[in-house]
């Protein structure tokens, strides 16, 4: 007597898996920073769009190579294969690791890798899904700044009350700061900030609760962008940020953001009630000639909007503690 082998099971897993592998292809696709799904021999097994404009490699080329011998070793890479194998021996993650590398196609590149293991349900099958954040432009940037930071005296860039950058440094940094971004194709968020009510505050509460005002927001500002981007006090109660911004940043999120750290840094350093700040934030068009000091006029522009938008003295509450900080 001969049995008939059921197949049916087996297709059905067979099925459900092409089912999810192309149900991930369709999410891998849409994420705009470089992908890679690996299999536990670190073999690629899918990559997005991102990653082959990004590295100049096809989809084609890269499929079922092993990740060392990609672009004819090019991602021969000691660093990151230590890792990759760690999450695979360990189930480990990897979030915001740096790695340096040269490549002979594109040149050197800065890349924050994030990775994590992929547990397929109902297969025994483990995947690898990395994903690159290329800041080679950022570090270039901090270079630069870096730099030339070394070549100027301290003072004379540097606000003495807050500790940020003044007026000059804000004008000799940030024309640099544009100029590679633009060059790298990238735009950049001129924010303008204005400490709302500061004449008031120095009236009920001297000059020493003005300062203070003054310092919380350098402090919120610190809190808030990166070191690596622009800080100033441009003079009296206004202050300018330059920065890449992050990802999908617009104006509408850098201004959350910023709203966000004014409420947390009061939490955190216990007073009644928050600083009130006036914003505008403008993003640079690389393909459009501006100079810096444009940019910070339309900044400026929005902010006052802002403010006049508000019309209201700041909250009495605010000035007890701004005198007593300063003391």
């Amino acid at each position: 007597m001969t049995y008939a082998l059921d197949k049916g099971p087996a297709n059905r897993s067979r099925l459900r898996f092409k089912h999810l592998r192309d149900y991930v292809r369709a999410i891998v696709d849409t994420v705009r920073e470089p992908l890679l799904v690996l299999s536990e021999d670190l073999r690629i097994k899918m990559v997005n769009r991102s990653f082959c404009r990004t590295f100049r490699v096809s989809s084609q080329e890269s499929c079922n190579q092993p990740l060392d011998g990609l672009g004819n070793g090019q991602w021969k890479i000691p660093k990151l294969r230590a890792l990759l194998e760690s999450i695979v021996s360990k189930n480990s993650e990897i979030h915001d690791f740096e790695v340096d590398h040269t490549f002979p196609t594109i040149g050197y590149r800065a890349m924050l890798l994030n990775a994590r293991q992929l547990n397929i349900p109902g297969s025994a099958k483990r995947l690898i899904l990395l994903a690159i954040e290329d800041v080679t432009l950022r570090r270039q940037a901090e270079q630069a700044l870096a730099a030339l930071n070394a070549s100027i005296k301290h003072r004379s860039m540097t606000d003495e009350l807050t500790g940020l950058y003044n007026r000059r440094a804000f004008s000799v940094l940030s024309r640099p700061f544009l100029d590679l971004a633009h060059g790298q194709g990238k735009g950049v968020f001129v924010v303008f900030v204005d400490v709302d009510g500061l004449k008031r505050i120095n009236d009920d509460g001297g000059h020493a609760a003005g300062e203070q005002a003054l310092k919380r927001t350098a402090e919120i500002l610190k809190l808030t962008f990166r070191k690596s981007d622009i800080m100033a006090r441009l003079g009296g109660d206004e202050f300018a940020v330059v920065t890449l911004g992050h990802g999908r940043d617009n104006a509408a999120t850098l201004i959350a953001r910023l709203q966000t750290n004014i409420k947390r840094h009061a939490e955190q350093e216990h007073y009644q009630a928050p600083i009130a700040l006036s914003v505008g934030v403008v993003q640079s068009n690389p393909r459009e000639a501006c100079s810096i000091e444009e940019l910070t006029t339309r900044a400026d522009g929005l902010m006052y909007v802002e403010k006049r938008s508000k019309e209201r003295p700041p909250s009495p509450a605010a000035i007890p503690e701004l005198l007593a900080g300063a003391a």
